[in-house]
C-alpha cells in the first residue's frame, strides 16, 4: 500500500487512510514513511552510528523495511542494515541505579548521561560496566561545568 500512495503527499495519504477506514496504526505508518523522507537522504551520506541509530530508532519497522525496499542507495540500505544487524538491540550494562550507587550527582541528568553514553557506546566501541561508569562520571562533569 505504502509503494501505491508513495507519489501521494502525507496530507493526501493521511485523507485517504481516513477515507477508506484503515486502522489507526495503519495510518500512522503510512504518513510516517512520507513525512520522513529527509533520513533516506541523511542515510546516503556518512554518518556516525549513533546519527544512523537517531534516525531510525524512531520509526516503525514497516518504515524501515519499505526504505529499505524501495531505495536504490546502496550506502542507505547498508546503513539500514547496520541499524537492524547492530544498533537496534544495543543497551548500555548500566543504569540510573548505577550512577547513583557511584555517587555521580545531579540525578536530573542521568537520562541525558544515559543517552550520551549509549551514543558513546555506538560511535567509541565502549564496551563493559566499568568503562561505561567511567564514561558517564567524564560525562557528568562535562554537564556539571556547562
Amino acid at each position: 500500500m505504502a509503494v501505491i500512495l508513495n507519489k501521494l503527499s502525507a496530507a493526501e495519504v493521511s485523507q485517504l487512510a481516513h477515507k477508506f477506514g484503515f486502522k489507526k496504526g495503519e495510518s500512522i505508518r503510512l504518513v510516517s514513511i512520507k513525512e520522513n523522507q529527509r533520513v533516506i537522504r541523511e542515510l546516503s551520506g556518512k554518518a556516525k552510528p549513533s546519527r544512523i541509530y537517531n534516525l531510525l530508532n524512531q520509526l516503525s519497522y514497516e518504515t524501515i523495511i519499505f526504505y529499505y525496499a524501495c531505495s536504490q542507495d546502496k550506502k542507505v540500505r547498508k546503513n539500514i542494515i547496520y541499524f537492524m544487524d547492530k544498533l537496534s538491540h544495543l543497551r548500555l550494562k548500566i543504569k540510573g541505579e548505577d550512577l547513583k550507587k557511584a555517587g555521580l550527582l545531579p540525578q536530573n541528568l542521568y537520562g541525558k548521561v544515559l543517552t550520551e553514553l549509549l551514543e558513546a557506546k555506538m560511535d567509541e566501541n565502549i564496551d563493559g560496566k566499568d568503562q561505561e561508569l567511567k564514561l558517564a562520571a567524564e560525562i557528568i562533569d562535562k554537564l556539571k561545568r556547562c
